[in-house]
């Protein structure tokens, strides 16, 4: 491989990942008194065995539970698409990011196509 080419970037693996810490941070902290990931799951529009998929890494998380996560928990959907930023945003509210999560969707979905 030269130096010139670049290591191409798995974008739907580094989301899954960011999900994921998002998800053992809200049960570790027990956010919104959520204790376990069958509490967590409905209120992302996930079931229980989803989540375990993604964490054994045969499944990927939708981008509609990307923003149902960020929404109800308050994370950042810059983090989570992108890993820019912080997780949490300190009270900062969601709907204020959501233009930004749009055109991150709009971003995401572009690169993911130049790919194929």
């Amino acid at each position: 491989m030269s130096k010139s080419k670049k290591k191409e970037i798995d974008y739907r693996q580094e989301i899954r990942s960011r999900f994921l810490e998002a998800i053992r941070t809200i049960i570790k902290d027990r956010a919104h008194g959520i204790k376990t990931v069958a509490e967590l799951a409905p209120k992302i529009g996930a079931f229980q065995q989803n989540i375990s998929l993604m964490e054994k890494g045969d499944r990927y998380p939708t981008l509609e539970q990307v923003a149902k996560l960020c929404e109800t928990f308050e994370f950042s959907t810059e983090w989570i698409m992108l890993g820019k930023g912080q997780l949490q945003l300190n009270g900062q509210k969601s709907s204020e990011n959501e233009d930004r999560f749009i055109r991150i969707e709009k971003a995401l979905n572009e690169l993911l196509k130049a790919s194929k």
